[in-house]
């Protein structure tokens, strides 16, 4: 089961559901002032006026139920990006060592798309291609390793088209995985599907394309990297322009509006080269 963990709250694990979060999603703070608003009220609840008794509990009720209501809140929008966390593949730890920057070494992002009542993910990855499944899906499989499990949401916050955007990465559902990071190779990997498209109305890009890089922070090739390019026939694409979910994630078009791991992130200093990645 994924247990959800929204800034310092650290909630028991719950089926996920986007549009319907739990009460457990409380910050600790006030669940202690909660707890001591009950507690105060049961152990002097006989030299407590009725009137008074009540009025503790109508505070912590009040307490509980408000703050659901603000920290529970969110509601995935048309366009959202959902960035994920490393897992344990020997495709994700390649990318990491590449791409780790510090406590968010992101390795994949895939687009919210809302359709009346439900909620999906459209997305380049390497096992499925270009394709479409359902938001609670994603999540779910969504596997703890490396670092720690998790998804941050961030949304476009400048005047942009992300219906249009959304509608624009449809069209690309059914392409093959680009595992040669090359534009306009065929195919697309996960950010190279955000980037082509998230476009303006003049059909300007609202991400930025820089230099790939492939090797780790001593300057090597990973094995993994190696052993593609090889079977591929290609050279390493190093220094070619591409995009990945790290620097997308820091562009500052994008705000973060949500988040949830499985535990707390640890920070691990990295340098931060560029190169594009994709979960499997």
């Amino acid at each position: 089961m994924f247990q959800w963990r929204i800034w310092d709250s650290n909630p028991p694990p719950f089926d996920c559901e986007p549009n319907a979060l739990p009460d457990e999603l409380i910050p600790q703070t006030i669940r202690k002032v909660t707890l001591f608003f009950c507690i105060f009220a049961h152990s002097n609840r006989h030299n407590m006026k009725k009137t008074n008794l009540y009025l503790f509990i109508s505070v912590a009720v009040m307490c509980l139920s408000g703050c659901c209501k603000h920290e529970s809140s969110y509601l995935p929008k048309n366009g959202d990006l959902a960035f994920v966390l490393s897992d344990n593949s020997d495709f994700s730890n390649a990318i990491t060592d590449a791409t780790g920057s510090g406590a968010h070494d992101f390795v994949h992002v895939a687009i919210v798309n809302v359709e009346q009542d439900s909620v999906y993910v459209i997305e380049a990855t390497a096992k499925h291609g270009v394709s479409k499944r359902g938001f609670s899906q994603f999540i779910s499989e969504i596997k703890g390793g490396k670092e720690s499990a998790g998804v941050v949401i961030k949304r476009v916050k400048v005047d942009f088209n992300t219906n249009a955007a959304v509608e624009r990465a449809k069209g690309f559902i059914g392409e093959p995985y680009n595992w040669s990071f090359l534009r306009n190779s065929g195919g697309k990997y996960c950010s190279e599907l955000v980037y082509e498209s998230y476009l303006t109305e003049s059909g300007e890009h609202l991400f930025t394309a820089r230099p790939m890089n492939f090797l780790d922070n001593d300057g090597n090739l990973p094995e993994f990297w190696a052993r593609l390019f090889n079977r591929l026939g290609i050279e390493v694409p190093q220094g070619e322009p591409g995009t990945n979910p790290n620097d997308m994630s820091k562009e500052p078009c994008l705000t973060e509006v949500f988040r949830y791991f499985t535990s707390t992130v640890s920070h691990h200093p990295r340098q931060s080269p560029i190169m594009p990645s994709c979960q499997l």
